[in-house]
């Protein structure tokens, strides 16, 4: 991913604990509420399916179509470092017409100087990271706004803080190698490639019970938000996946 200056254009230069309200983005997210309810408990089973499975495009269940119908939906673009989750999520939302934001926009400070020094992040360190995407993900829910987010959500027990009405995780899959040349190519950004290993061991790709679209990262970009593209259409209910 592109995310040099992650921390740029977030308001204060900081962002909410958990369950607190998320600082707004210049014209990015709806004025009308819709705030995240607080969960006392997140479910942590891994989902114990091999990556090898998800190597192809298409959605990966039934749980696809029962995400629409909700008045909005809100896609999000998930996998390890490297694999391309802010260009996918950003053309994603240039071609549906729908608010776009980058999860590393969403860390605190403390967490980019951690991952810039080498070292991975807690599941401590997460939790606030990921309420606040939840809460704008919820925002946008309630306001009927589709919306994508980039965001790692590499385990199961991230995606269930995220997950709800609406929401469609794309997960983007490929080899190591391939990955590791990607994050060897870019230049200017907080993620060293010594942490490719370890987000590659914390990875739960999935499961057939959760509501997501898997596709290889090998076609060019313009192929990959096609086929995302073309499965959301392709889904029951899922009328409103339009551009506008």
């Amino acid at each position: 991913m592109n995310e040099a200056g992650a921390n740029q254009g977030r308001l204060d230069g900081s962002v909410s604990e958990a369950g607190g309200r998320l600082p707004r983005r210049d014209g990015s997210v709806s004025e009308a509420g819709g705030r995240l309810p607080r969960r006392d408990e997140v479910a942590a089973a891994a989902s114990g399916v091999p990556s090898e499975q998800f190597n192809t495009a298409g959605p990966m269940s039934g749980a696809l179509s029962e995400q629409f119908g909700t008045g909005a939906t809100v896609l999000v673009v998930m996998g390890v470092s490297g694999v391309g989750k802010t260009t996918i999520a950003r053309s994603l939302a240039a071609r549906l017409g729908w608010d776009f934001a980058d999860g590393d926009e969403f860390h605190p400070q403390a967490n980019i100087d951690k991952m810039a020094s080498g070292h991975p992040l807690t599941d401590d360190d997460r939790w606030p990271w990921l309420h606040a995407i939840a809460e704008w993900i919820a925002e946008h829910v309630s306001a009927g706004r589709g919306a994508v987010v980039a965001c790692s959500a590499l385990k199961r027990s991230y995606r269930d803080i995220l997950r709800g009405p609406g929401v469609v995780f794309v997960y983007l899959a490929g080899d190591r190698a391939t990955i590791a040349r990607r994050i060897g190519g870019r230049h200017g950004h907080f993620m060293p490639e010594s942490l490719l290993d370890s987000q590659l061991a914390a990875l739960e790709p999935p499961g057939p019970d959760e509501s997501a679209i898997a596709v290889d990262i090998g076609p060019g970009p313009s192929q990959i938000v096609d086929q995302v593209v073309r499965q959301l259409r392709s889904a029951p209910g899922a009328s409103q996946v339009t551009r506008g």
